[in-house]
């Protein structure tokens, strides 16, 4: 009973949050890396790592193989490493399609061809990210990456794996990508985290 508790907290908690990797951080595909939580279920965790474009293709090159053309230059982005042929595509809400999951008042995600199309044509949404792949994890491996521990001052703090935040349009869209994206969410979670003691 506790458990399922503790995980509906988590779940939501969590979603569409923006993630910051540790400072301390070795992990080669998470060094300063910058995700969003789009999917917390009881059996799976997916976040999208949004900072990190693929040098080697644009998203004009993608559309334009299958006959879609997208004016501009605009970059892919390293989602994860799994399904890294699927593009999930995170914007603003001012363009829904059909098959467009809300994350928050101002992000929604969509991976189907209908926000190629209307990209187009000039109707997609103003602000983007088209990202190749996601990350995943069960609960249990979430739940241990996200846990808190009682340190000796007496106040609950992240261990040093993950940093939170809830996502706005700025930090996803507006605040750059590298490590200035990773900077920025850093810096919201340590504003947001206070916030909740204060």
């Amino acid at each position: 009973m506790t458990i399922r508790h503790n995980l509906a907290h988590d779940q939501k908690r969590y979603f569409a949050n923006l993630l910051a990797s540790s400072p301390s951080s070795t992990n080669r595909l998470n060094r300063h890396g910058v995700f969003m939580v789009v999917n917390h279920t009881a059996d799976i965790v997916i976040s999208i790592q949004l900072n990190r474009a693929i040098n080697e293709h644009n998203l004009q090159d993608i559309s334009g193989k299958i006959g879609i053309d997208i004016p501009g230059d605009d970059p892919i982005w390293f989602g994860g490493p799994h399904a890294q042929d699927k593009i999930h595509i995170i914007h603003s809400t001012d363009w829904m399609g059909p098959t467009s999951v809300k994350l928050t008042d101002s992000i929604a995600m969509t991976n189907d061809l209908s926000i190629l199309s209307a990209m187009s044509v000039g109707d997609g949404p103003s602000k983007f990210r088209a990202c190749a792949g996601f990350f995943s994890w069960s609960p249990g491996e979430f739940a241990r990456l996200m846990s808190s521990r009682l340190v000796p001052d007496g106040l609950i703090r992240q261990v040093a794996k993950w940093e939170a935040v809830p996502a706005t349009s700025e930090l996803t869209f507006d605040s750059g990508h590298d490590d200035d994206q990773w900077l920025a969410v850093l810096e919201a979670s340590v504003a947001h985290q206070a916030s909740q003691y204060f």
